[in-house]
């Protein structure tokens, strides 16, 4: 079984060499939870939430609340939209709202469509684009409008769950295909080339204008006129040695990435390495998402065997 862990590192903080940022670690016991969490996310008021097995946590910066999975399962994902913190989990989605009393309160929204679920399906990533609520599956995508409070889906089944919204544009990878695009509701591939198509895709940015993708065992990619060339970096010959398994672009278009047995790394914005973070409990750990806080930290999520602590 997996445990993840959450990493929070302070960008302030002076990087001098390879000296690690400071760490504060929270264990389960401290938490109130079980020791696998699945997603991170934050509010306009700085609290943190955290998809985890028993439900979802919130951290002040002081205290832990745990609030139970609507349904009992595992919660899977979590995406704070304004005021609304919407999770996802086994065959049920929707969002909580804080009540007058400041604590969370639970609203259903799949309960309305379950008709439209297929079976046994569980939603591992949320997006906000416009007025709509886009929910993942490993099948589907469904498409939550707000406002009309209507649920339309595209047919998108994909080796990992992960959509990514460029401008107004959202795109996803299908393995074997490549990458689409969601356009009116309606899905188009956009890139095929067998680079794109015979790679998991991790990642999907826009750097300076640069159109970046990040595949599991192959690197960077940018994308120009329609055509996928490698983006050379520092660390292209540690892509060959350990598994990518999570990356984000930072506020300031530095790269943090996640590989499985290889640590984590820092690049900027031209692919120079700034910093390795290599501990010898991560030498066989998996990093499987990250988080970049209105606070300007990073926030990622590790897969300890040897433990299932917090860590901040």
């Amino acid at each position: 079984m997996k445990h993840l862990v959450l990493l929070l590192f302070i960008l302030s903080y002076a990087l001098n060499g390879q000296e690690l940022p400071p760490i504060q670690n929270y264990a389960p016991a401290d938490y109130g939870a079980e020791n696998q969490n699945w997603g991170i996310s934050q509010s306009n008021e700085r609290l943190i939430y955290v998809a985890n097995n028993k439900g979802l946590l919130e951290y002040n910066g002081e205290e832990w609340s745990l609030y139970t999975s609507p349904n009992q399962t595992i919660l899977r994902s979590v995406k704070v939209i304004a005021d609304k913190i919407y999770t996802g989990c086994y065959m049920e989605f929707g969002y909580w709202t804080k009540n007058n009393v400041n604590k969370l309160q639970y609203h259903s929204i799949s309960k309305q469509f379950k008709e439209k679920l297929l079976e046994d399906e569980e939603f591992w990533n949320i997006l906000k684009v416009d007025d709509l609520v886009l929910f993942q599956s490993k099948k589907r995508i469904y498409i939550y409008d707000e406002f009309g409070e209507t649920l339309d889906h595209i047919e998108a089944r994909t080796t990992l769950p992960k959509i990514w919204k460029l401008g107004k544009t959202v795109f996803y990878h299908v393995l074997g295909d490549g990458i689409y695009k969601i356009e009116n509701g309606e899905k188009e591939l956009v890139y095929n080339q067998e680079s794109v198509a015979n790679d998991e895709v991790i990642e999907m940015m826009d750097l300076n204008g640069k159109i970046l993708i990040l595949t599991r065992h192959n690197g960077f990619y940018q994308i120009s006129k329609g055509q996928a060339f490698p983006w050379p970096t520092q660390i292209d010959s540690s892509f060959g040695e350990a598994t990518v398994y999570s990356a984000q672009k930072l506020y300031d278009n530095r790269i943090a990435i996640g590989t499985i047995s290889n640590g984590l790394f820092l690049l900027d914005e031209t692919g120079k390495l700034i910093f390795h973070i290599y501990i010898w409990k991560m030498a066989f750990k998996t990093t499987p998402y990250f988080h970049c806080s209105r606070i300007w930290t990073r926030v990622y999520g590790l897969d300890w065997t040897m433990g299932s602590d917090i860590l901040f």
